[in-house]
């Protein structure tokens, strides 16, 4: 397991204070003794101690970028644009993430935290750099995470999110 937080481990069986580890084991599994957020536990641990999982598409050859919107707590609506211009013919996976519930603990927020309704759609602007021209993708969800993906030709898009 990889806590995406980066710190914080199981303490459980399999954890690195484990006597379940031999060195043998150790060094056939890569299993280094840190506070590096990497940790073993058994799949019984598992389901009883995670409610649910995100899995990250991780590709070696991608390019990664972000950009960062805040918008206040009493806003009902928000739309935001962001122009894209694609290069060569890509792979391109978009994502939308809200701040994960974690962030609100202790502040007055906390008890009413929740993931708003959150909607990405692309579309390619062939002639007029104002006007969509072509549906490409979308994706939505009530949930921390929304995303969408395609194989984007070269051109400039326009992503509503």
């Amino acid at each position: 397991m990889r806590n995406p937080w980066g710190y914080g481990e199981w303490k459980g069986d399999w954890s690195d204070s484990s006597d379940k580890w031999t060195p043998e084991l150790m060094k056939e599994c890569d299993h280094k003794i840190a506070n590096d957020g990497i940790f073993w536990m058994t799949p019984e641990d598992f389901v009883t101690i995670f409610r649910w999982v995100a899995i990250s598409k991780i590709k070696p050859s991608y390019k990664y970028t972000s950009t960062s919107f805040n918008d206040p707590f009493d806003e009902k609506v928000s739309t935001k644009f962001i122009r894209m211009t694609v290069k060569q013919k890509s792979h391109i996976y978009l994502g939308i993430n809200q701040k994960d519930k974690r962030h609100f603990k202790n502040s007055p927020h906390e008890k009413n935290y929740k993931y708003s309704r959150t909607r990405v759609l692309v579309g390619f602007l062939e002639d007029n750099d104002d006007e969509v021209d072509d549906f490409i993708c979308a994706g939505t969800a009530v949930d921390r995470n929304t995303f969408a993906e395609a194989v984007f030709e070269p051109g400039k898009y326009l992503i509503s999110v």
